[in-house]
């Protein structure tokens, strides 16, 4: 496939994760508001909490599911469908034994934490316990399922991804709206018709790829070397994994440890906010990711080159253009969006963008590192800088006891993990530093630098009511920020790419 296939591919796609995006963006901030209202702060703090625990315990899977899509991809890009069918069914076994590893991790010792650490009121043990079931089976049936969805992914069927995902949201918003109805109990009500979503939606996946890609038919054909690869590759994988959710979700169990669930529900409103948001960006990353490994495998690596600084420069941009307009207006924008506002939520919410910011400059090098294969180094080096998050954050809070300490810790680790990522990242893939410095990080410096200026002396005061007022004040500052990017930060190559996107959007 050459060149400029492969870009009007990408932009097909980005265009179709978009539409996704989009509907998604603005169901999660609405259901945010809506079971924020009707569960409270408290039963939305411990729903917080015992996610946080499931999804920490469900690291190894994270791990499988990075190891699941390199594979799929990269054995697209060698086009022999037979051994791709090999690898499929070898992926399938893998992740059927990481489900029953997870189910038994949680019934044991999440259940353990769950039933002796938990900080929330006794009166409400029950009810952890119910909603941890639920969750904790919906992890474990997407689990088993991931084969699918990165069999979707790396056929790059961006179309088919959108439509599922868009009636999975919708079937969230149901579930939501449907808790005005609900007397009594509302918290194990929401946990369980979210699991039956689950099941719908994850079943969806699998009927769609059974029937349209032949590499998708489930048979005993798998085999012990690819298990034993996928393994090994996950093996290192898993150390990244097991880093990435310790920053995330054992921050949370901390600040739980330390402060108890209602700091948890404003950790939980900054987390809604940045996974609303960091769609824009991942959705471009998701159709780009494919392209990377595919490139990587056919050994085109001038150009795998170019697409990793140009994802780099754009998913980037994608999450500048809209996180600086929230960013100064984020006090008003909490309290429309919820009306009651958590403690700590707004600066929870600031914090959490700036740390995006710093992590998007690293998804197109991680995944070009795991397009080689050759992670073990690489992920040791990462995951060990990572792990500080969490005896940093201690000592931080012993030292000052504020949650927002917390988040200070994760800015500055993660800017050492970019580093990190860019010195390991660029001998992989002999990619030059200095190119990659001078033509994507320099830019964004720069631009981020100016924007930010500039958007700062523009907050504007008007004689409006406070809808309007902040309206004008995110159009203006959305509309600096867009003058910035297309002036300093882009070339005349990534313009016309970008372009062409918008374009066939607009089609």
């Amino acid at each position: 496939m050459d060149s400029t296939t492969s870009n009007k591919r990408i932009a097909k796609n980005t265009v179709m994760l978009y539409v996704r995006m989009l509907l998604l963006m603005l169901v999660t901030l609405y259901t945010s508001r809506v079971v924020l209202m009707e569960l409270g702060v408290e039963d939305f703090g411990l729903y917080s909490i015992v996610g946080s625990v499931v999804i920490f315990l469900g690291f190894i899977n994270n791990s499988m599911t990075g190891a699941t899509q390199r594979f799929l991809s990269y054995y697209q890009g060698k086009g022999d469908k037979d051994e791709l069918n090999v690898v499929f069914n070898s992926v399938f076994a893998s992740q059927a034994i990481i489900s029953l590893i997870i189910f038994v991790a949680g019934e044991t010792l999440g259940l353990f934490y769950i039933s002796n650490y938990l900080n929330i009121d006794p009166s409400k043990t029950g009810a952890a316990h119910i909603v941890y079931q639920f969750s904790l089976l919906s992890f474990v049936y997407k689990t088993l399922t991931v084969p699918y969805t990165s069999a979707i992914i790396s056929n790059e069927k961006m179309d088919v991804f959108t439509i599922i995902s868009i009636a999975e949201v919708l079937l969230q918003l149901a579930v939501v709206l449907s808790l005005k109805f609900i007397p009594s109990n509302k918290l194990i009500a929401y946990s369980a018709l979210l699991f039956v979503t689950v099941i719908i939606t994850q079943s969806l996946y699998q009927v769609y790829c059974k029937r349209h890609f032949e590499e998708c038919d489930i048979k005993r054909n798998w085999e012990k070397k690819h298990i034993k690869d996928i393994f090994s590759f996950s093996g290192w994988n898993l150390l990244g994994s097991l880093a990435q959710v310790t920053v995330s979700q054992g921050t949370n169990i901390i600040l739980n440890a330390f402060f108890g669930v209602v700091v948890n529900a404003a950790k939980g409103i900054a987390g809604q906010v940045s996974g609303a948001t960091t769609a824009l960006s991942g959705n471009f990353q998701k159709a780009l990711n494919p392209q990377i490994i595919k490139r990587y495998s056919s050994g085109q690596f001038e150009s795998m080159h170019n697409l990793v600084i140009k994802g780099t420069k754009l998913g980037y941009y994608l999450l500048l253009i809209v996180f600086v307009p929230i960013f100064f207006n984020m006090e008003q924008v909490l309290t429309i969006w919820l009306t009651t506002v958590p403690e700590y939520s707004v600066g929870f919410c600031k914090l959490i963008i700036i740390y995006t910011l710093i992590s998007a400059l690293s998804n197109s090098l991680m995944t070009s590192a795991l397009a080689t294969g050759k992670i073990r180094r690489y992920e040791i080096i990462i995951s060990l800088i990572n792990f500080c998050n969490i005896p940093l954050s201690l000592i931080a809070l012993y030292i000052y006891p504020n949650p927002l300490v917390t988040m200070v810790v994760m800015i500055v680790v993660g800017i050492a993990v970019f580093i990190g990522r860019l010195v390991l990242t660029s001998s992989l893939i002999r990619l030059s530093k200095i190119k990659f410095l001078s033509r994507a990080i320099v830019p964004i410096a720069m631009t981020t630098a100016i924007a930010m200026a500039l958007c700062y002396f523009a907050n504007t005061e008007c004689a409006a009511d406070e809808y309007t007022k902040l309206l004008l004040n995110i159009l203006v500052l959305f509309a600096i920020t867009a003058i910035c990017i297309s002036l300093t930060g882009l070339s005349k190559d990534e313009k016309s790419f970008a372009l062409n996107i918008i374009k066939k959007k607009l089609k």
